[in-house]
């Protein structure tokens, strides 16, 4: 099944749902454009199809529906890194994940460039297997190890022989553990909120060392290659990004990590940012 055919029937069926949780008078608005852009669709209209379902999105219309039919649409439209970030969030509602993981492959078949892996050193691989313990998850387990460290000096001090100054050092030790667990969790939580995930759209594009073309590495970062964003890296606001219909910071540098792991800069009229909070003016 062709992912055009795909959207066809996507739309046919969760136009029921809503495509807005914003007030009753905007939201049947989107969902006449919503039905607008099935019919432009169906008509190979592409163009105008993306059109109508992104304006929706720009006036705040947030729904996997949305992001699977304009990744449809993108891909169509021969914008396949951007139609790789649409798809990478619908992906995110559980009622399209499958379909929109297969149209992710799908766009991500026909990009005739992929970015080679770096060589990991020592350290890299080391730190990658314990990745899962720096991150708000392994800090949340950290925590309950600390508090079940307190109850049980308590418990030892009430119900065994220890005395209560050896059974208050376990407890002493398990409150600086659930401290530092809890004070590490509530910074690792607030750097992944700020995790923001996107795709190159540009043919290619090379990867600066520094906010300045007169800086470029030896790395070429192809349509469709995956990247984060540094965020510790950037302070800028949001506006409306000028090629990809994605707001971005201000600025026309991006901070960024290659799915490879290589770092630098990168121009942000050649990226899309794959995050709601970035969508729409």
């Amino acid at each position: 099944m062709s992912i055009g055919f795909v959207l066809a029937i996507m739309m046919q069926v969760m136009i029921q749902g809503g495509v807005s949780d914003t007030p009753s008078d905007l939201q049947a608005a989107h969902e006449a454009r919503f039905v607008e852009a099935i019919e432009e669709y169906r008509s190979g209209q592409i163009v105008e199809a993306y059109e109508a379902l992104f304006q929706i999105v720009s006036e705040g219309g947030q729904a996997p529906e949305l992001y699977f039919n304009l990744g449809v649409a993108s891909s169509r439209m021969g914008r396949l890194g951007e139609s790789m970030g649409w798809f990478q969030l619908a992906s995110e509602d559980p009622r399209l994940e499958s379909e929109a993981l297969d149209a992710y492959a799908s766009v991500q078949e026909q990009l005739p460039f992929t970015i080679p892996v770096l060589p990991k050193t020592p350290w890299q691989r080391g730190y990658e297997a314990l990745q899962g313990f720096f991150t708000p998850n392994g800090w949340s387990w950290m925590l309950s190890v600390g508090l079940y460290i307190v109850v049980l000096g308590l418990g030892l001090g009430w119900f065994s022989s220890l005395s209560w100054r050896h059974a208050s050092w376990v407890s002493g030790l398990g409150a600086v553990i659930a401290l530092v667990a809890s004070i590490i969790l509530w910074s690792s939580a607030t750097q992944y909120a700020e995790t923001v995930k996107g795709f190159v759209t540009a043919e290619s594009v090379t990867l600066y060392y520094e906010p300045n073309q007169e800086f470029p590495s030896e790395t070429i970062a192809y349509e469709g290659v995956e990247f984060r964003l540094r965020m510790g890296d950037f302070s800028g606001d949001l506006d409306e990004s000028v090629a990809s219909n994605s707001s971005i910071p201000r600025t026309e540098w991006l901070p960024v990590t290659l799915s490879n792991g290589s770092s630098g800069w990168l121009p942000s009229k050649d990226v899309f940012l794959a995050d709601t909070r970035y969508l729409g003016s």
